[in-house]
């Protein structure tokens, strides 16, 4: 077999948007320890076969699966049976074949109950320009005896258009970092061609995780051979959706110099609906890998509302043509002008627990910010989660599996508009102030009722254009809770989640714009109130039995309309409070009372459209009240309900009767 086929690699910092992106996308889980068993732990271990959604060629074999090792590579050679913990320089025979050494060492993944210690994949974007991600997440070094205290995260992105990455994301510690004896790089299926980035005794780059993507270190493979002039573009940074009466547009473009020479000037240009390009020439200074942005000259001013077709392109290079002026030389997209838009509402996800310390000052950074003035600008929630240690009384599988949705897998986290993910103590004024600032094509309006057990709301949504793969989302939250306090120091918690209206997923709507959507949902809380133990899934409540709100006067609903794909939330906000139920209590109930007359216990048969509250005054034949009894909740239909008259001395009585239904007034005489 011939491995004709070469590479080269360009190195970056946090230039692999698919690796990013892909950590807030779902992910199967390839390699990880049994979190039951304290002993569990992967050690040596190469994956069954994993298939790839699309061919990838690898010095010049098409593959269509590959193996992963706990041991910091992954392999295209399905002959490859064994996880090789000894990693050396590259090329070498005895290496690995067709494989790609993200942090080639003697590593493992480490048992913990309550954090995710594995191998996971994902498939970002789609085809032809899917990537497919490989993350170790949290592996740390065999052997060593405090081997949680060390925590590595890289990964490989396998793109489809030919070529890969190699990130490394984190390495934390909790004392001084570790001495690495690793190996970087890749090798070919006969172990005569590869590449050593560094190694056999390479340390994981200074990265800790905490600066975002930003000092993350990322190795490009490209196809060679490499091109002396070669660059292509990275982004555009250009609003997509504006407000006619804004004005000028900006037009921000990042490029990469994938060639070897030195970039000294560049000719950038864009057009409009095919006109006349607007062109720029920048002089610069891009070395070879690295990344510059330019902001063009010429700002666009549309003179009209309507859809307006883009093209960015990349010209001359140091005075010359591009060398490869087919590897990203131009960016198509379109701009959208509106005469006006909906007020945005940011929507706010603070995940949380009464057992997490951290989430202490993360939820008190959050209130600081929000409560007062800011508390009108916005809606948030707050879904209790099941860890760390036991959780929360109030996890629930709707609350974790929310978490789940952004593969959150720490707390305190908090997520903007489904975009911005860290921790609810990074939050600031200036997030906030970005967030009311974004731009909205949704409008979005609701109200609801409550009465008894029982929550219903109605929505309208509609949107500047149309949203074909939009999905509705209604929740029910209480204003207040203090029953779950455990461990953290927090006396009481705000807005804490309770339970979807909508599909927990989200109901899929259609929006086409200028023709509203109106939705109505109805939640029936079960049973009695009942708090769990704890936070783990044994522990959760029947919901068909038994519900967790302790106080329904306190419950309210917020609504927001997603694109479950990106995420991204694109307009929210709090129902309005009808009182419905409570204009109703005019309206005459269905009641009676037997015996009657009676010197003691009466019944009174009460029929019930939906669960209510009951209370019962009695007065005299004067209409003074004489006594008064709560029933509490009573259960939708036929209900029979005593009083004990026994104490009451002769005379005529009014059994006055209020439920949230409406009400009635029965005669009743008492005789010895």
């Amino acid at each position: 077999m011939g491995y004709s086929q070469s590479y080269y690699f360009l190195s970056g910092t946090g230039s692999s948007a698919p690796y990013y992106q892909s950590l807030d996308e779902a992910y199967d889980i390839v390699l990880t320890t049994d979190r039951s068993n304290p002993s569990s732990e992967v050690n040596d271990v190469l994956s069954a076969s994993q298939t790839l959604p699309f061919a990838f060629n690898f010095y010049g074999t098409d593959f269509t699966s590959y193996k992963i090792s706990d041991n910091g590579y992954i392999t295209f050679d399905d002959a490859e049976s064994v996880s090789n913990p000894t990693n050396t320089a590259l090329p070498s025979e005895t290496a690995p074949k067709n494989s790609i050494m993200a942090f080639w060492d003697d590593l493992e993944l480490e048992q913990n109950q309550t954090f995710l210690f594995a191998v996971v994949k994902s498939t970002i974007g789609t085809a032809p320009n899917r990537s497919v991600v490989i993350k170790w997440f949290q592996a740390n070094h065999t052997g060593r005896s405090a081997e949680v205290d060390e925590l590595l995260y890289f990964g490989v992105v396998l793109h489809e258009q030919g070529g890969f990455d190699i990130v490394h994301e984190a390495q934390l510690t909790l004392g001084t970092a570790y001495t690495e004896t690793a190996t970087i790089g890749c090798n070919n299926g006969d172990g005569t061609e590869g590449i050593t980035i560094e190694g056999p005794s390479a340390s994981f780059p200074a990265v800790t995780g905490n600066a975002g993507a930003a000092d993350d270190k990322v190795y490009s493979f490209f196809v060679g051979p490499q091109a002396a002039k070669d660059v292509g573009i990275v982004s555009v940074t250009m609003k997509k959706d504006v407000i006619l009466s804004d004005g000028a547009v900006s037009t921000v473009t990042e490029v990469r110099n994938y060639g070897s020479d030195n970039i000294t000037s560049i000719d950038l240009a864009y057009t409009v609906d095919g006109g006349t390009p607007v062109s720029d020439n920048f002089a610069t200074n891009i070395a070879p890998g690295s990344i510059r942005s330019f902001t063009h000259t010429t700002t666009w001013n549309p003179a009209a509302a309507g859809s307006f077709d883009f093209v960015v392109s990349v010209g001359d290079i140091n005075g010359a043509s591009d060398e490869k002026a087919d590897n990203n030389n131009n960016q198509s997209f379109t701009v959208n002008v509106y005469t006006d838009a909906p007020k945005r509402t940011p929507f706010y996800e603070i995940f949380t627990s009464s057992t997490c310390g951290p989430c202490t000052p993360g939820n008190a950074n959050f209130h600081g910010l929000i409560d007062g003035a800011r508390a009108e600008e916005c809606t948030y929630i707050k879904y209790q989660q099941n860890f760390p240690g036991t959780g929360d009384p109030y996890a629930s599988s709707q609350s974790v599996a929310r978490r789940n949705f952004y593969a959150v897998n720490s707390i305190p986290r908090m997520e903007i508009d489904g975009g911005w993910d860290g921790n609810a103590n990074s939050f600031t004024a200036d997030l906030h102030t970005q967030a009311v600032a974004s731009f909205s094509l949704v409008e979005v309006g609701a109200e609801f009722d409550k009465w008894g057990q029982a929550i219903k709301t109605t929505i309208t949504v509609d949107a500047i254009r149309d949203l074909p793969n939009a999905r509705l989302y209604a929740a029910v939250f209480e204003d207040f809770n203090d029953n779950n306090i455990k461990s953290n120091g927090e006396t009481e918690f705000l807005q804490v989640f309770k339970r979807f209206l909508t599909p927990s997923e989200g109901d899929p709507i259609s929006i086409v714009s200028g023709t509203p959507i109106e939705k109505i949902y109805q939640l029936d809380f079960a049973g009695e109130y009942k708090l769990a133990n704890n936070g783990q899934s044994t522990s959760w409540i029947d919901i068909n039995r038994n519900h967790d709100v302790e106080d329904f006067n306190d419950l309210r609903v917020v609504v927001w309309v997603q694109d479950n794909t990106t995420k991204e939330v694109m307009n929210s906000t709090y129902a309005k409070e009808i009182k419905a139920s409570a204009n109703q209590l005019t309206q005459k109930v269905d009641a009676s009372i037997a015996p009657n007359p009676t010197n003691g216990i009466t019944n009174i048969s009460l029929d019930l459209k939906r669960s209510s509250n009951v209370s019962v005054i009695l007065t005299n034949a004067m209409g003074q009240e004489v006594s008064n009894f709560d029933f509490g909740i009573v259960n939708a239909g036929t209900n029979t309900l005593n009083v004990n008259l026994s104490d009451y001395s002769e005379g005529v009585y009014f059994l006055n009767i209020t439920t949230e239904e409406g009400l009635t007034s029965q005669k009743i005489v008492v005789s010895e």
